[in-house]
Formats: structure tokens, sequence, C-alpha cells
């Protein structure tokens, strides 16, 4: 979500009728792709998955940042002491 907090607020490119270009490729490189969505707070967003190749992003990604910013029980209890 990072990635797509950066190039939704970029120009878009030349030729690409107001299009922005993201590189996204987390589900071919890891393994336990499907796993580590389930930690993302807001999997659910209509953000999180690209339809057709393109990732529509609209007011409810850009009121909360597409989550980056919310709580993540997942990575929290990593740093819990035990």
């Amino acid at each position: 979500e990072w990635n797509k907090n950066v190039a939704a607020r970029l120009k878009s490119f030349p030729g690409m009728n107001n299009l922005g270009l993201i590189e996204s490729n987390g589900h071919q490189n890891y393994k336990n792709w499907k796993k580590m969505m389930s930690y993302h707070p807001q999997n659910t967003g209509s953000w999180v998955k690209a339809k057709n190749g393109v990732y529509h992003l609209g007011g409810d990604f850009y009121e909360n940042s597409g989550g980056i910013f919310d709580r993540s029980l997942h990575y929290e209890n990593m740093f819990v002491k035990k």
C-alpha cells in the first residue's frame, strides 16, 4: 500500500490516459502471499486487488491512505515480550 500511496500522488505518465504506473508483484514473489494479505488491516478494501490490471483508488483509499497507518495485530504481536 505504500507504493500505491506514492504512485497515486504522482503525475500520470504521458500517453497513459490519466493512469499512473506501479509495479506490484507480491503474489509472484511471496509463497504465502494470501496469508500475508490477511495481515493487512483493510484487506477487503476495494483498492487491494487489481481489476483487469488496474487498481481503482477511490475516495475510500485516499480517506485512510489505503490503511497504511492502521494497526495490524499480526505485526503488533511480533513485538510483544513473552
